[in-house]
């Protein structure tokens, strides 16, 4: 861990035009810290989770950062991307250059989990939740794109819902007209189906 801050403090010293480099170096001490203690495939696909989770902190949060960032004269990897020339990023940036360069690193995030074998349900449905849903309406928020928000709402017993019912509801958030998504699922372990509303919600853009 110890060693990959440096690399990135020296990396940032020398303000690449790249997002990548520093993303890929941050990758890199989120997959150590992920898998500290952990060994075989558990490890590795571990490794592999928290390298893409790694590489899309960084690059929301670089995004995030920009407008101060370029203010104060500091680095950051879009600015010297675009040549500093703009204030703030473009809404054309932010929706189809970052928005889906982040949806691809949760993705490929969740697809490692999908090779885990986790033995808490629970804990599978909280860390599928974050991957599909957490993470992606984080990134339409911080990147103002407008359809960010998502109820959920279930009824009967029951807490931990499927992420890809959340996932259902941003997607169709990309739409013009959101309206009620329902779907029936039967939650691990076995209790009775579970009836779930997720719905989009428009937020006003900041």
């Amino acid at each position: 861990i110890g060693d990959c801050m440096t690399a990135l403090t020296a990396l940032e010293k020398r303000r690449p035009a790249s997002v990548d480099e520093p993303a890929d170096l941050f990758g890199a001490l989120m997959a150590d810290i992920l898998t500290f203690g952990l060994s075989g495939p558990p490890a590795r696909i571990g490794k592999e989770a928290g390298r893409h989770v790694g590489r899309w902190v960084y690059i929301l949060a670089a995004a995030d950062d920009y407008a101060e960032d370029v203010r104060r004269g500091r680095y950051n990897p879009f600015a010297c991307l675009y040549g500093q020339t703009e204030p703030t990023l473009s809404e054309d940036r932010r929706l189809h250059v970052i928005l889906p360069a982040l949806d691809a690193e949760a993705d490929e995030a969740l697809r490692a989990l999908d090779l885990l074998n986790v033995a808490d349900r629970n804990t599978e449905g909280i860390l599928r939740n974050v991957l599909t849903c957490g993470m992606h309406t984080a990134a339409r928020d911080v990147l103002c794109i407008g359809y960010v928000g998502i109820e959920i709402a279930v009824e009967g017993d029951g807490l931990h819902v499927a992420g890809e019912v959340a996932a259902l509801a941003l997607a169709q958030a990309e739409g013009d007209a959101p309206r009620p998504v329902r779907q029936r699922v039967r939650l691990v372990p076995p209790v009775l189906p579970q009836r779930i509303v997720a719905r989009a919600v428009r937020r006003r853009a900041r």
